[in-house]
């Protein structure tokens, strides 16, 4: 295999729509099809393509595309498509209006994931390009779960298990008694690395709490009849939200930054907050950072440290929340810096106070700067990080490299 841009097919009865995503994309150096029709017909293409963006309404045929990683673009005012559309193997679910910055954000992601099922096939001998077909169902009704929330303020709550062992029989015993349990309206995910995902709307998390612990209960009851039978081992991180107290904006991006600790479970979706379809104006004018606001190229921050924070303390906090970096605060909460776990990691004795570590002298930079206004920050206070606060608090960190990054195609080894 040899390294290439990503090949995108894009679907579409839109004219305009067809015209704008093909500028864009191949302004950013992808390699970029587009066909005016209501369906794709697979067989029409001189080449294998990797991304398939379609505008799906629920009436076409089902066809199979196996090899493609398969985006949806769903009217807002059929929400119940988005399940149909996952049940019809779409990888990917997005609702519009859509923009074609909004959709390079979801084919940044299918870069990812598709090199990740390669590297799985490579390893373990299954189908690249559908080893776990219900991986996207996942992701996609997790996405829809967080464009709806700002609408609908409710409850949601995903339970992720880690499986010791997913080929013995007691395992597929555990997973009907899951099934059989699980609460009304759950959706059940068997994902790639031994873990298996529940997605559960519910009216308290609560609910989903004492669900969860006994199904790892259940699944601890050890088989000591036979020696040679591996133990069925089952291990559950929770993820929930609540409104009770917040404003449904501020749910949704509290859900944002849960699902951040879910993808740290290996499944590399980028998300992006309810007003990711603003990150450029209907028409691009060719450079993918017009209209761009410094919230919408950051990478969210999950952790939040103390000055005074052992080395070994502020290690696990971030490794718990896969965090690459975390800002830090005295404690009369001004902050101190930033600090990076690659940093942490060489610190000898881990009893020290992170406080002295930390890259100081940080620029600051509101989330709704422009970029015209942050990118000039680097340079002028001779920084590669930048920290972005919403409100006095910080929600996330933008690196030099990401700006080279977004302007760049994802260059993929795919067969």
């Amino acid at each position: 295999m040899v390294t290439r841009a990503l090949r995108i097919v894009v679907v579409s009865e839109d004219r305009q729509h067809l015209r704008d995503c093909f500028d864009f994309f191949v302004a950013c150096g992808y390699e970029v099809e587009t066909r005016c029709d209501s369906i794709y017909r697979e067989s029409d293409s001189p080449e294998k393509k990797d991304v398939l963006i379609y505008d799906y309404d629920g009436s076409q045929t089902t066809i199979s595309h196996n090899n493609l990683f398969k985006i949806a673009v769903i009217p807002a005012e059929k929400p119940d498509l988005v399940q149909k559309a996952i049940s019809e193997a779409a990888d990917d679910v997005v609702l519009k209006p859509v923009t074609p910055a909004k959709l390079l954000v979801r084919v940044r992601a299918a870069a990812a994931i598709l090199e990740a099922r390669v590297a799985v096939s490579q390893q373990y001998g299954r189908n690249p390009r559908n080893a776990y077909p219900s991986e996207g169902a996942f992701l996609g009704t997790l996405q829809y779960t967080i464009e709806q929330i700002a609408v609908h303020g409710h409850c949601v709550c995903t339970t992720l298990f880690a499986v010791s062992n997913t080929k013995s029989e007691r395992y597929r015993e555990w997973l009907a008694s899951l099934e059989a349990t699980a609460l009304p309206d759950s959706r059940i995910f068997e994902l790639s690395g031994n873990r298996v995902a529940v997605v559960t709307p519910a009216s308290s998390p609560d609910q989903v709490t004492l669900w969860a612990a006994d199904q790892m209960a259940q699944a601890s009851v050890r088989d000591t009849s036979h020696a040679d039978v591996s133990p069925l081992s089952i291990s559950g991180s929770f993820v929930s939200t609540r409104n009770e107290s917040s404003t449904s904006e501020q749910v949704s991006l509290l859900l944002t930054d849960r699902l951040n600790l879910a993808q740290s479970l290996g499944e590399g979706l980028l998300v992006d907050d309810s007003l990711e379809n603003q990150w450029l104006p209907p028409q691009p004018t060719g450079s993918i950072f017009e209209g761009m606001t410094a919230q919408d190229i950051m990478q969210p921050t999950t952790v939040r440290l103390n000055a005074s924070d052992s080395v070994q303390n502020a290690l696990e906090n971030m490794r718990l929340w896969n965090a690459e970096i975390a800002p830090v605060f005295q404690a009369d909460d001004t902050p101190c810096g930033l600090i990076r776990t690659d940093d942490l990691v060489e610190i000898e004795d881990k009893h020290q106070a992170i406080g002295r570590y930390c890259l100081p002298n940080i620029p600051q930079v509101r989330c709704d700067s422009t970029f015209d206004e942050f990118v000039a920050l680097f340079s002028s206070h001779d920084s590669s990080w930048l920290q972005v606060f919403r409100d006095g608090t910080p929600v996330g960190v933008i690196h030099c490299d990401d700006l080279t990054s977004m302007n760049t195609p994802v260059m993929v080894s795919l067969p």
